[in-house]
């Protein structure tokens, strides 16, 4: 399992997005976005969610005919789960979380 937090600091540094940048998209300061991704052993998953969509992406269930994602996701968020946990919980019935963040070129990381 990949750590997510670090997967989407890694992602932000590719793209030259800057935390300021992306806490305004979700509506948090910069330092509680930072706080997020540094300082907490684990977010959870409603706060992973917010991040990867204000960076463009989604997160989506694989491998799994039977799980309601919208369902699941919410539950999750109602409860404040972390998302190494959903990840264990999916991972342990033959299913997967996917981080898809989309790819931008140089000069549309500028604009961003």
């Amino acid at each position: 399992m990949v750590n997510v937090a670090e997967e989407i600091k890694q992602y932000m540094r590719e793209n030259n997005i800057s935390y300021k940048e992306t806490a305004k998209r979700i509506g948090w300061s910069s330092q509680n976005l930072w706080d997020k991704l540094n300082k907490r052993a684990e977010p959870n998953m409603e706060n992973v969610k917010r991040i990867v969509e204000s960076l463009g992406g989604t997160i989506e269930i694989e491998s799994c005919h039977s799980i309601d994602a919208t369902k699941l996701f919410t539950a999750v968020e109602n409860e404040q789960i972390g998302y190494s946990v959903v990840e264990k919980i999916l991972n342990s019935v033959g299913c997967s979380l996917k981080i898809n963040l989309p790819k931008y070129n140089s000069k549309r990381c500028a604009e961003l």
